[in-house]
């Protein structure tokens, strides 16, 4: 009989012991989940944009958050077209950009048309190729072959989380319509912002070609064209 009353008294208690540590696990883990959150917050917003930031960014059209973009004379000193150019998005440009775009064929941008990928907090660099001078023959160019993101001592490197190919069109010789390759390149925001410590920190897009290279240095007084 005592050894039947001590049994199941071991029994409730470690029946409450495990639903102790059970509650003790998920109070750590909302706790973890919660500064974490916090710490992300306060290094930089990354999170997906909500309704009223779409709404906005549709309404703004590129007039406010137009994007940044950059261009270098490389290919003329090399011999390799006239040079790189990169058009570097946020999510509020990236549907600015959307919405101008349908408005340009007579469209207007819905929050219904604005799919969750738009919305998602991504970088995305549209790296367009060293076409060749007017007059100048196809092999004075240089395609994009790949495109990533460097800290501001190009140490670490960040590679894209996704990639797009896409042709450009151009006139050479005698008018003959060719086309080039260039790279639309997605990257995350969150580890962008781990990448250059923060998001106060300068970096480089590194766009490499068939013929030569260029590190596009986004430096501070760029960020105003990089909108959250």
């Amino acid at each position: 009989m005592d050894v039947a009353l001590g049994s199941g008294r071991g029994s409730r208690t470690l029946a409450h012991s495990a639903k102790l540590d059970r509650r003790s696990l998920f109070a750590l883990s909302c706790l973890l989940l919660l500064l974490w959150g916090n710490r992300l917050e306060g290094q930089s917003p990354v999170a997906t944009l909500d309704d009223a930031a779409v709404v906005e960014a549709i309404q703004d059209s590129g007039m406010k958050w137009s994007p940044l973009e950059l261009s270098d004379r490389g290919g003329l000193f090399s011999g390799a077209g006239r040079g790189y150019r990169i058009v570097v998005y946020t999510p509020k440009s990236w549907i600015a950009h959307l919405a101008a775009q349908a408005t340009a064929v007579g469209h207007a941008l819905s929050l219904a048309d604005v799919a969750l990928e738009a919305r998602s907090p991504w970088l995305r660099v549209v790296a367009s190729p060293s076409a060749p001078a007017m007059g100048s023959s196809r092999e004075q160019s240089s395609e994009v072959q790949r495109v990533f993101i460097l800290d501001s001592r190009r140490r670490r490197r960040l590679s894209p989380l996704m990639g797009r190919l896409f042709n450009q069109s151009h006139r050479v010789i005698l008018g003959a319509a060719r086309s080039l390759r260039g790279i639309e390149a997605t990257f995350r925001l969150a580890e962008l912002d781990a990448l250059r410590g923060g998001n106060g920190g300068e970096f480089f897009v590194r766009v490499e070609g068939a013929r030569y290279s260029k590190d596009f240095k986004i430096k501070r007084k760029h960020f105003a064209r990089l909108p959250r």
